[in-house]
């Protein structure tokens, strides 16, 4: 979620630098208003895209390796900021809803002032206008084909067509389709300035179209300034005194620019950049492995030193005695110069009551990569699974899926341990937080114990259930 509203800031602040330098002075207020709405979506669903980095390459094992296995490094994103640990998310949780109950209250506000104003109104008629004739001190404004007004009769003919001109553009360009979008923005994201921002620049292209097609500027112009004095209109309604006056003025007299097409074309450098930098995978970048140190992402982990050890089998068939040398896997032992705890050293880290535990996840986006291989029985090569001290999964290694026989591991084909892993990245991505692992009273990185070190896929018929391999 961190990374997500950094991403989004990132396309709003630069799509806003851009509208403001280059394109806010310009009479081309039509494109003007897509290319905020069209950027402001962009922050919304542009940091969700999960494009995947190709620089993460699953390495084909042979089914004979012995000893230490090399091993595609997928590493998550660490914070320690305090705000984002598991003991304080519902503290968080509460204070998002107050704010989100607070703008729900001042828009509810709104809309009573709006329905107190229609009491006792006069009502009437004109065209597809509704007319409701107020009696109190304020500029006219609009809601769809409802226009309030103190009085009609306050406006000569010339100012009364000034009027419908002015609202009727609005209902003509849908402009409350924005209104609406902007407020429930407002609603769900009401911790966030730039939603604001984009609120306030969108109502004044608004007034900007409304105002274009005046046909004598200076006489309309002075009408604007004269109903500036009235109070201001419910927030979402259409108001002809919307400030600041004096910009609508000299956009009124403004002439186009003969630059203005190629002004347009800022938006396909702009949303290349929005793309390639702030969507869901673009802020990662590839692993340095330097012996047994791994630096990601500013998260630098320590791993252990293989060791081999030689064992003595027996072949139950001949009686023959043989040397087998096996070579240990290395395991995560610092994370950031801090040690990562395994269990019994600390407490394990623990999943939150409702929440969805890291097998669950794994098996159910595997449930669908798997079903298209053979009969069988499988096992995911995942391991070292290591959670930080905020509780998130942080890194793990993932060696591929093997076939399982009475007799020997297989490893699948590439295309179906990328495709998986590629899955498992993404589900690793959005597994809620845990309660980390604590030692001595205080939260540390630890090793997470998992179900992955036995076969746990049963594939018949491309479906796939969990349990006890079928051919041992």
């Amino acid at each position: 979620m961190l990374q997500y509203l950094i991403n989004a800031t990132a396309i709003w602040l630069l799509s806003l630098l851009i509208f403001d330098m280059v394109l806010r002075r310009q009479s081309m207020h039509g494109y003007n208003r897509i290319y905020l709405l069209i950027t402001l979506f962009a922050g919304l669903l542009l940091p969700l895209v999960p494009l995947r980095n190709s620089s993460l390459v699953y390495q084909q094992l042979p089914a004979t390796t012995v000893g230490l296995l090399p091993a595609t490094q997928v590493v998550k994103e660490v914070t320690n900021s305090a705000a984002n640990t598991p003991q304080q998310t519902p503290w968080l949780l509460i204070v998002y809803l107050m704010g989100m109950s607070a703008s729900l209250t001042l828009l509810a506000l709104e809309i009573i002032k709006l329905i107190r104003l229609s009491r006792n109104a006069v009502v009437s008629q004109d065209g597809k206008w509704t007319i409701i004739e107020t009696g109190k001190d304020h500029a006219p404004f609009s809601l769809m084909h409802r226009l309030y007004v103190t009085s009609q009769q306050q406006y000569t003919n010339d100012e009364w067509q000034m009027i419908l001109a002015h609202e009727g553009r609005h209902t003509t360009l849908l402009h409350v389709a924005d209104h609406i979008m902007l407020h429930i923005t407002r609603i769900v994201l009401w911790f966030h300035p730039l939603i604001y921002v984009y609120h306030r620049r969108l109502l004044m292209v608004h007034e900007y179209q409304a105002d274009a097609n005046a046909e004598e500027p200076t006489t309309y112009g002075r009408f604007l300034v004269e109903q500036a004095v009235f109070h201001a209109a419910p927030s979402i309604t259409h108001s002809l005194n919307y400030s600041p006056i004096k910009n609508r003025i000299n956009m009124l007299t403004k002439n186009k620019t003969k630059n203005q097409p190629l002004r347009m074309l800022v938006i396909l450098p702009m949303l290349a950049v929005a793309t390639g930098c702030f969507t869901k995978e673009a802020t990662k970048r590839t692993f340095e492995r330097k012996g047994n140190e791994i630096t990601y992402n500013g998260n630098k982990f320590k791993m252990s030193e293989p060791k081999t050890d030689t064992i003595m089998l027996m072949d139950p068939i001949s009686g023959d005695t043989m040397t087998q040398t096996m070579t240990s896997v290395p395991k995560p032992i610092e994370m950031n110069g801090q040690k990562i705890y395994s269990s019994p050293e600390a407490t394990p880290p623990a999943y939150l009551a409702g929440s969805t535990t890291l097998e669950d996840a794994v098996n159910k986006i595997a449930s669908t990569e798997l079903s298209a291989l053979p009969d069988g029985d499988y096992w995911i090569d995942m391991n070292n699974v290591v959670v930080s001290e905020s509780g998130k999964v942080a890194f793990y290694e993932f060696r591929g899926v093997r076939r399982v026989t009475a007799r020997s591991l297989t490893t699948v084909g590439a295309d179906s341990t990328r495709k998986l892993g590629a899955a498992i990245d993404n589900v690793l991505n959005d597994v809620p937080a845990m309660k980390p692992a604590t030692a001595n009273g205080k939260n540390v990185p630890s090793l997470l114990e998992t179900k992955f070190d036995h076969p746990i896929f049963h594939v018949q018929d491309h479906k796939v259930t969990f349990g006890n391999p079928s051919n041992m």
